[in-house]
């Protein structure tokens, strides 16, 4: 059920500033609207789609010869809608030349999500090398919601295990200005509801 009134009553007041208060506020009127107007939820891999290893046959010709489809991509719903996505950390193998070989074997993704209830929530995916995605859902905090605006730097570190090369790529967060108003949340919010036009 989507609450129809934007106010916080007393008991879903946050332990933060005004401003956020307002821009949770804001969240609930979008997706009220969202799904008044029939607007799809979003949805993320559960199971990403890989095709299967390689296989090595032994011996005589058709001794191990083994069948293996490719795994097929499962998506599901948080129930709601991707506000904003930032890629944290991610490992791809490389071939001899250092090019990008198949998609990357793990990746740490945060989200954040307008629910259809109104609520925004902070979802952190992680995808392993097999492309299964777990998901770990909280409520949104002002911290994450300033985050958005950090600026990113990539710090890259190369390893060979097996004879397989991987590079790891990792964000390195550094906050940028204060937006003591959530402006950057506010305008993502404005971006979304954008989609009840389309």
């Amino acid at each position: 059920m989507i609450a129809t009134n934007d106010e916080l009553g007393p008991d879903d007041r946050p332990d933060g500033s005004a401003a956020f208060a307002r821009v949770l506020a804001y969240g609930r009127k979008v997706a009220r609207d969202l799904a008044l107007t029939g607007v799809p939820e979003d949805s993320y891999a559960v199971q990403e789609a890989r095709q299967p290893p390689p296989h090595a046959r032994y011996g005589f010709a058709g001794f191990g010869d083994d069948v293996s489809a490719p795994i097929r991509e499962r998506r599901s719903s948080i129930g709601g809608w991707r506000v904003h996505r930032r890629l944290l950390d991610e490992t791809i193998r490389l071939d001899e030349h250092g090019n990008q070989v198949g998609p990357a074997t793990s990746r740490t993704v945060r989200e954040i999500w307008l629910l259809r209830n109104g609520a925004l929530q902070e979802v952190v995916l992680h995808t392993e090398a097999d492309g299964a995605c777990a998901a770990q859902s909280d409520p949104l905090t002002e911290q994450v919601a300033h985050a958005i605006t950090d600026a990113e730097q990539w710090r890259q570190e190369r390893s060979s295990h097996a004879g397989v090369r991987l590079l790891r790529r990792t964000a390195i967060l550094t906050p940028s200005e204060v937006d003591p108003e959530f402006t950057a949340l506010e305008n993502l919010l404005g971006e979304l509801r954008e989609r009840m036009e389309r």
